[in-house]
């Protein structure tokens, strides 16, 4: 049966989706390189103080062995959810190294730092998916319900 173009897609969170897999792997050894390595000297990562670079390298790892964990984990809803945590991390931190390079290095950070950007704002767009996915409708309609709880009557 064919889709009916007027409907909208479903979409469904996959897992080991081969694009997440391959940036997710990528983000391991460069942000190992940022927490080990020497900046060479006329990059930009140069001009930023060492703390937040070795910071970005941290939190770049986490996020991405937290959601390379999650994808490969044995049990489905716990491989989201640790999935989702990573995707979140990464999108709330990309944005701010994204200002950090800008501040730090002006003008020469500014693609650098959309690259970055883009970066967390495709991961927290994934872990959005995600959440949707797993939080059941009725939950996303009242979202205070999550909080509070349902209240007796």
């Amino acid at each position: 049966m064919a889709h009916d173009p007027l409907k909208p897609p479903t979409v469904i969170a996959s897992r080991r989706h081969p694009y997440v897999v391959f940036l997710t792997g990528l983000m391991i050894p460069s942000g190992i390189a940022l927490l080990f390595g020497e900046a060479a000297p006329n990059s930009i990562d140069a001009l930023i103080d060492p703390f937040y670079r070795h910071l970005w390298g941290i939190i770049l790892v986490t996020g991405a062995c937290l959601v390379l964990v999650g994808c490969f984990w044995r049990v489905p809803l716990t491989g989201l959810l640790v999935e989702r945590l990573g995707q979140f991390i990464l999108a709330a931190s990309a944005p701010l190294y994204c200002l950090t390079l800008i501040g730090y290095a002006g003008t020469r950070g500014v693609w650098p730092g959309s690259i970055y950007f883009m970066l967390g704002v495709a991961a927290f767009y994934r872990g959005l998916q995600i959440h949707v996915f797993l939080v059941p409708d009725r939950m996303r309609r009242h979202p205070l319900r999550l909080l509070f709880g349902k209240r007796g009557r």
